[in-house]
């Protein structure tokens, strides 16, 4: 019967080395090439959005600060394919509260800035004249005030993660306990 096939967690056998070696390599080239494809493709948008001539008249200020927000956050991506394959952290403490940091980081960057440029785009259809009086220093204050919200909230994760040695292992752990979670 082929439904008798199926196992659940509890039932499945263990990956075999040589299942697990594949599974780790299909995962490492695939992250290895989204990196490399990411950071090729941020560059370029950083490359051309700094260098044109409508950045003072346009949200590019915040297209920038996407395309910085995921730059970094694709940065992260070799540190973690490196420990899909030595099976293990190998970067120290100060590696465990930046990588894990910089996570939470990108991720409030790229929500708070898609979040002001879809506020912005809302009030340039309900008022588009007070829209265009917005300067370039505006929104360059804007993107400060979103990194430095971002970093505000990510200062509880780089204070709680630290480096833990369990068996012969090393891997990054959060000291907060679960209730702070909630």
């Amino acid at each position: 019967q082929p439904w008798q096939c199926l196992a659940t967690n509890a039932t499945a056998p263990p990956l075999s080395s040589l299942e697990d070696s594949a599974a780790t390599f299909t995962i490492g080239t695939i992250l290895s090439i989204m990196c490399l494809v990411g950071v090729s493709g941020n560059i370029y948008t950083l490359v051309v959005m700094c260098h044109s001539m409508r950045a003072a008249a346009s949200m590019y200020i915040y297209i920038i600060n996407l395309a910085m927000a995921d730059l970094l956050y694709l940065l992260t991506i070799p540190f973690v394919v490196c420990t899909h394959f030595l099976k293990g952290w190998y970067f120290g403490d100060a590696g465990c509260r930046i990588l894990i940091s910089m996570d939470f980081l990108t991720m409030h960057a790229s929500i708070f800035t898609l979040t002001i440029m879809s506020t912005e785009r809302y009030f340039a259809v309900l008022k588009p004249l007070d829209t265009v009086k917005r300067s370039k220093s505006y929104r360059k204050a804007i993107a400060l005030l979103v990194w430095a919200a971002s970093l505000i909230l990510t200062l509880p994760m780089i204070v709680s993660i630290q480096m833990m040695t369990v068996g012969a292992k090393a891997m990054c752990h959060s000291t907060l306990s679960p209730l702070s979670y909630k």
